[in-house]
């Protein structure tokens, strides 16, 4: 078994917390920052952990294994939003029958039309889309520069996609993964610079200083920088490079600098169960509650999901459906951890 590396679980971590703070409402300033860099940031975190497959059957049985692990609780935790919505409706006498119709077609085309409590699920079919083109260029093309040839040109093509054409609702969002895969592949290629760009002074000091000018030249208007990947806000095609990979770079040096620090990092490792319910979740309160603010969506949003994860993962069918990692897996997985514990 791999030594886990406790610093991708720290950078998970700090994503996932950046993530529910850029959907809470009543903070535009710190939504728009954060928005440079959370969602590049999950994909880059994916890249990392890719592994080059050689072989025609190990890729369809790796397509096969991956898309079971991130559809299954995409269908559970989508199906269980959606019961919770429509048990409500049917209980107060608004449910109607059209209306649930278009939103279950929604749900099955996925991408812009993932809304409200569905809004983050975009992520993980474009994250599927993601990953399976990018293991089938590196299959093909053993080349790095032509491999990296190619992501220049998927990357060229998301722009001239977002500012030529108004095709911006492909289902599932498989689009986003022309722009997505560039992301991925850099979080891939840094493996091979991990130790260099981490360990050097000098490289951690650019960085830092980079990312707060880029803040600082954007707050004072001298530039004028927005990514949204969902609704295919990426229009420029310089900073959309150096911006977010920048703050990449940030993430992951910092979560070196404080990997030691456990509870990032075990929020980090239910980044997932995260994603999925801060969004509902706090659809709920402000609908018991009548409002919700910046803080309350923070906290709900971090604190309820974690509880949640906690209990999820205390079951093998929970985990099968809530985490899509198989009964196998999980005996595996038991297994290795009882090896080590001797």
């Amino acid at each position: 078994m791999n030594k886990r590396e406790q610093w991708l679980d720290v950078a998970k971590g700090l994503g996932i917390i950046a993530v529910v703070m850029g959907h809470a409402p009543n903070n535009p300033t710190l939504s728009h920052y954060l928005f440079w860099f959370h969602m590049p940031l999950f994909f880059a975190l994916s890249g990392y952990l890719h592994k080059q497959l050689e072989t025609p059957p190990q890729i369809a049985d790796w397509t096969k294994k991956r898309t079971f692990q991130l559809l299954v609780p995409y269908i559970t935790f989508a199906c269980l939003i959606t019961v919770v919505i429509y048990s409500h409706q049917i209980l107060e006498r608004k449910f109607i029958l059209v209306d649930a119709v278009k939103n279950i077609l929604g749900l099955a085309y996925g991408g812009k039309y993932m809304v409200g409590p569905y809004a983050v699920f975009w992520f993980i079919t474009c994250l599927l889309a993601t990953q399976i083109l990018f293991t089938l260029i590196t299959y093909k093309f053993k080349s790095a520069s032509i491999q990296i040839s190619i992501l220049i040109v998927l990357f060229i093509i998301a722009h001239v996609q977002t500012t030529f054409t108004k095709i911006d609702r492909i289902p599932w969002n498989i689009d986003v993964a022309l722009i997505a895969i560039f992301y991925y592949a850099f979080g891939y290629y840094f493996k091979r610079f991990k130790d260099i760009i981490l360990k050097n002074i000098f490289i951690i000091c650019l960085v830092f200083i980079s990312s707060l000018s880029f803040i600082i030249l954007d707050s004072s208007g001298i530039i004028q920088y927005t990514l949204d990947m969902k609704n295919h806000l990426y229009t420029n095609l310089i900073f959309d490079i150096i911006i977010p990979i920048c703050f990449i770079l940030s993430v992951f040096i910092l979560s070196n600098l404080i990997a030691k620090i456990n509870f990032i990092g075990e929020i980090g490792k239910m980044s997932l169960t995260i994603m999925y319910l801060h969004f509902p979740l706090n659809f709920l309160v402000k609908y018991l509650f009548g409002w919700y603010n910046f803080y309350s969506f923070v906290i709900i949003g971090l604190i309820i999901p974690i509880a949640i994860h906690l209990i999820i993962k205390r079951y093998k069918l929970t985990n099968l459906l809530f985490q899509g990692i198989s009964i196998k897996k999980q005996r595996q997985v038991n297994l290795e951890i009882k090896g080590l514990a001797k």
